[in-house]
């Protein structure tokens, strides 16, 4: 793959993606750690796909989402989809630095049973040969449309078949209904809590809204605290 300059928006964009910025520091092994706790939990039930979520904006699932996808792909081999399922307020395209001509959102649109369609690729090559970027192409007010469930199964269906990993960077849970939708279609639910920021009322009303079995919820991730120095990954469930 060519060499790319990923950081050339600066420190913002290096902070995002401190994986591949700093591959040997101590936040980056704590994604690394994250990966094998995954990798333990799917020796008692196989999770392919997983869902990426948080409370609310501003916690960090994307730059979880990002980062995970970059230590599964480079340093474990994993061969991983990353896809943009926050259609209300995607941002991918900050890290691809260019317009994203056809995305996560098109496909939605399109009959999954239609032959020999036309259009612009929607998978991009990200950080690693590894890994693979779906964006979405546009932003989407009205997503209820998109996310039908007889159409986003049939579409992970479709990709998951060339992917050790799927991992969807999903909607925040409030006051979005999108996850609802997403979360029936998926392994497993990996639940981003910032420290000291998120109230804990609202991260068990958040919990409490999912409509799914808690089985599903494979455990928290912790960011944007000290705590991360020594506690990133809590809440396991078999």
């Amino acid at each position: 793959m060519p060499t790319r300059d990923w950081f050339k928006d600066g420190p913002r964009k290096a902070s995002q993606l401190i994986a591949l910025s700093q591959p040997g520091s101590l936040i980056a092994e704590q994604y690394r750690v994250l990966y094998t706790k995954i990798e333990t939990l799917n020796k008692q039930a196989p999770r392919k796909v997983l869902a990426i979520t948080s409370a609310v904006k501003g916690e960090g699932k994307t730059t979880t989402a990002v980062n995970l996808g970059i230590v599964m792909a480079r340093d474990f081999g994993q061969r991983v989809l990353l896809i943009e399922a926050d259609l209300k307020l995607p941002t991918f395209h900050t890290f691809l630095g260019e317009p994203v001509l056809f995305g996560f959102d098109d496909l939605l649109r399109e009959d999954p049973q239609a032959e020999g369609q036309s259009h612009p690729p929607a998978l991009v090559s990200f950080a690693h040969d590894n890994l693979t970027l779906l964006p979405v192409s546009e932003k989407s007010s009205n997503t209820q449309p998109l996310f039908r469930l007889d159409r986003l199964q049939a579409l992970l269906n479709r990709l998951k078949v060339d992917y050790d990993y799927v991992l969807l960077d999903a909607p925040p849970v409030l006051p979005m209904a999108d996850v609802n939708r997403i979360i029936h279609v998926v392994d497993g639910i990996l639940f981003v809590v910032a420290a000291g920021l998120t109230p804990i009322s609202l991260v068990k009303r958040a919990m409490s809204t999912l409509e799914t079995d808690q089985n599903k919820l494979v455990g928290t991730v912790l960011t944007k605290g000290e705590a991360i120095q020594s506690k990133y990954f809590h809440g396991y469930h078999a």
